[in-house]
């Protein structure tokens, strides 16, 4: 267990703890420190929001959740990715050749890369609006396949996950050469469900966008329309199986061009009340027995199958319970949506993403999404198929700026703290929570605290837990690709610095002592001694101290893409493990300690 201990002036600030039940129990580290004020720094009054809200308050996951106390244990968590994906709400209308190809969580008139008609709640990153010249082209062109910043800033996270889906993907109909009738594109019109026609992808633009993934190295999950021959009702409600002939026609289509899926996804937003349209758990579930039967049928003789996975939608206890029992032996990967931030004009976003009791109660939706697996006995695994926190596309300057990483990172480690292996955030381009820019595809801050994330927190978490004050968030990590931990720190408080230091227990550092004292490093069980070894730190600030800044320092230094699109090295500050760890006012921190080695991470 990981235990973080801060005092002010030696007197203690409050406590906060977190959780993370596992089997096993890890080694027991002890932060300790002080807090240093710095009345300098002040808070940032929240921006107003220029967006108007279109998400209705169904969305569950953004209510506030009470606080859960943490257990002392380590958890698994298979994939330490990330995700991006679109907000959805409503589709923006531009033609792609002959349809309106969107990202399906998207707005109306929004420059987010809705590649084909759907939203992708992705799975480490999600296509925001990289598409827009894609979308007004017949084909996908060799100035989008070969821009430098955007293939740089896909390939550093090489292997990419990206969901294709979305709002639209429910209303679309894929096209092949033998079918009849032109394949006509999505009409906006305010009497259909979700605000246009059902819309049309051609296989020729399904061939573009497989040459454009095989050349960014990313690895596809693409949403299936869940809605084809059910009948809606005026209340939202479905009756009916779903057909799935046309969407087993694409399978077969894509088996047989070779293009390499890595999951199908049934439907988005279908679950519990719905957005738009809501389906029953126990007809999903069905569904989703159909869609492993055809997948299974498809890709017989092939050695790896895609995964299958659904819901895509908001988190329903009741329904989620049904769902995953009904349907637990045919999938794979069950998929939750999270927008806990409420809609994006809310002008007490920031408050909120500050406000360490908030934060906390986001976990809530986690917990009992990993309770429920647990009680069904099933292999199903956990992903948050999307999440922009915000809805109705963020909000400028605040959900693609600094202050945004402090929600975005805090998420990520609740999301392995509860078990779930992947996060797709939405989005990569598109919207106000794109990580990279819609027009020049320069990386937001939140692209920068993805790839540390990426590189640094390996699959094994350790709970953690402190006392002090609650303005620290904390997680901790066995390394990727390393036989030591990571830890990471976020600091809410604009006017309060911490020193933290760290006490091990059933920990070997590798490196011979040299001395009689130790601040940092202590090996209980052993004489105090200096060790001389390193750890490497990682301190993430916004310019100017202003947390609405796009652009974030990397200890002190701007992060910029080159003239030649070369994403910067994250290099870090190298530091004796003796010496106090400081984390500033609104900041983050990641700590690399190659040379600690924890039975938990060996």
């Amino acid at each position: 267990m990981f235990s973080l201990r801060f005092s002010k002036m030696g007197s203690a600030v409050g406590s906060s703890s977190r959780l993370a039940p596992v089997s096993a129990r890890p080694a027991s580290p002890t932060f300790f420190g002080r807090c240093q004020n710095h009345l300098s720094h002040l808070p940032l009054p929240p921006r107003k929001v220029r967006n108007q809200v279109r998400k209705s308050d169904l969305i569950s996951g953004g209510r506030t959740a009470p606080a859960v106390k943490s257990d002392p244990h380590i958890r698994q968590s298979i994939d330490s990715e990330v995700s991006f994906t679109d907000d959805n709400d409503d589709v923006g209308n531009e033609s792609f050749g002959s349809q309106n190809v969107q990202w399906a969580h998207g707005k109306d008139g929004e420059d987010r890369v809705h590649i084909v008609i759907f939203e992708e709640p992705g799975c480490v990153f999600e296509l925001g609006g990289i598409q827009r010249k894609i979308e007004r082209h017949n084909r996908i062109t060799q100035k989008d396949i070969s821009n430098k910043i955007l293939l740089n800033a896909i390939k550093a996270f090489s292997p990419l996950k990206i969901r294709l889906g979305g709002t639209l993907q429910d209303k679309v109909i894929y096209q092949f050469r033998n079918d009849h009738g032109a394949c006509t594109q999505f009409i906006k019109d305010s009497t259909e469900m979700f605000g246009f026609t059902r819309g049309c992808l051609p296989m020729s633009r399904w061939d573009d966008l497989n040459e454009f993934f095989k050349i960014a190295g990313a690895k596809v999950i693409f949403g299936l329309n869940a809605l084809n021959g059910r009948t809606i009702g005026s209340d939202g409600s479905t009756t009916g199986a779903w057909n799935s002939s046309n969407a087993e026609s694409l399978i077969r289509y894509t088996v047989n061009k070779g293009y390499n899926i890595y999951g199908w996804e049934l439907g988005n937003e279908l679950s519990g009340n719905g957005i738009g349209a809501s389906i029953a758990a126990d007809q999903y579930a069905s569904d989703v027995i159909i869609l492993q039967k055809i997948v299974q049928d498809v890709y017989r003789g092939f050695e790896t199958k895609p995964l299958v996975l659904g819901p895509g939608g908001f988190f329903d206890a009741n329904w989620f319970t049904t769902f995953i029992k009904g349907a637990s032996n045919s999938l794979q990967v069950v998929t939750h949506h999270i927008y806990n931030l409420g809609p994006g004009v809310d002008e007490h976003l920031v408050d909120k993403i500050l406000d360490p009791s908030y934060l906390e109660g986001g976990s809530q939706p986690f917990k009992d999404l990993q309770s429920s697996l647990r009680s069904s006995g099933t292999s199903t695994t956990a992903w948050v198929g999307e999440a922009g926190g915000a809805y109705n596309s963020g909000h400028n300057l605040v959900t693609n700026a600094f202050v945004f990483s402090f929600w975005y990172l805090d998420q990520l480690g609740m999301t392995a703290t509860y078990d779930s292996k992947t996060y797709c955030r939405q989005s990569l381009i598109g919207g106000n929570y794109g990580l990279l820019n819609t027009t020049t595809y320069l990386p937001n801050p939140d692209y920068y605290s993805a790839l540390l994330w990426h590189r640094l927190m390996g699959r094994q978490v350790l709970s953690t837990h402190f006392v002090g004050t609650n303005k620290i968030r904390a997680y901790a990590h066995c390394s990727k690709n390393s036989r030591g931990i990571t830890l990471l720190f976020i600091n809410l408080d604009n006017s309060t610095a911490v020193e933290v230091g760290l006490s091990i227990k059933n920990a070997i550092l590798v490196e011979k002592s040299t001395s009689q004292k130790t601040v940092f490093g202590r090996v209980p069980g052993e004489k105090k001694a200096t060790y001389q070894v390193m750890r490497e730190e990682y301190h993430l600030t916004p310019e100017d101290g202003d947390l609405h800044s796009q652009i974030m320092l990397l200890n002190g230094k701007a992060l910029t893409v080159n003239s030649s699109g070369i994403i910067p090295s994250l290099e870090p500050r190298r530091v004796n493990l003796s010496e106090p760890l400081t984390v500033s006012p609104f900041s983050i921190v990641f700590a690399q300690i190659p040379s600690i080695h924890v039975p938990a991470c060996i």
